[in-house]
C-alpha cells in the first residue's frame, strides 16, 4: 500500500505535468490584442489566420463557423501566434506566413511542437495513473481525456 507522502508526491507531480500540457495546448492571447496564428487540423494541413481575438476565433473554427477550410479539417490546436499593434501587420504578417518558406517554418514549428505534446501526454499519463484515486486526479479526469485523444489524432491513432 502506498503511504500518503507517496500519493501526495504522485499528486504533486501529476499537477505540474498538467500544468505543462495545459500550456502546450492553451496558446491564450489578450482580446483586442491583434495576432497572427496557425492552427494544426486533423488531417495534417496549417489553417492560418488573423484575429483580434484569439480565443473567440478559435472557438469558432472548432465549432466550424469561421471558415470553409476548418468546417472540412477539423482543427486540433494552435500550433504558433505572434502578436503584433495593428490589423495591417497582421495582415501583412499572415500573407507571409502563406508563402512556400512561411509554410514550411509553421510546419517545422508544428513538428516540434507535436513532439513536445505528445511526451507531455505521456508524462502526465503516467503521472496521473499514480495519483489515482486522488480527489484532484479526479477533478482533471475530463481534460485528461481530452489531453489523450488530441494526442491520439495528433499522432494518427484513433482515441481509446
Amino acid at each position: 500500500m502506498a503511504s500518503t507522502i507517496d500519493r501526495e508526491a504522485a499528486v504533486a507531480l501529476m499537477m505540474e505535468k498538467y500544468e505543462t500540457c495545459q500550456r502546450l495546448f492553451y496558446l491564450p492571447s489578450e482580446a483586442g490584442q491583434h495576432c497572427v496564428y496557425a492552427l494544426l487540423c486533423e488531417n495534417g494541413s496549417l489553417y492560418i489566420g488573423q484575429t483580434s481575438d484569439l480565443m473567440k476565433r478559435f472557438r469558432e473554427h472548432q465549432a466550424g463557423r469561421a471558415a470553409d477550410w476548418t468546417r472540412r479539417h477539423k482543427p486540433l490546436r494552435i500550433v504558433h501566434i505572434e502578436t503584433v499593434d495593428t490589423r495591417q501587420e497582421a495582415m501583412r504578417l499572415e500573407y507571409r506566413w502563406k508563402t512556400s518558406s512561411g509554410r514550411k517554418r509553421l510546419k517545422r514549428l508544428a513538428k516540434a511542437g507535436n513532439e513536445r505534446l505528445i511526451k507531455a501526454v505521456t508524462e502526465l499519463s503516467q503521472a496521473f495513473t499514480l495519483a489515482l484515486p486522488h480527489p484532484k486526479a479526479l477533478e482533471i479526469q475530463d481534460e485528461m481525456d481530452f489531453f489523450r485523444a488530441l494526442s491520439a489524432a495528433i499522432q494518427g491513432d484513433e482515441p481509446e
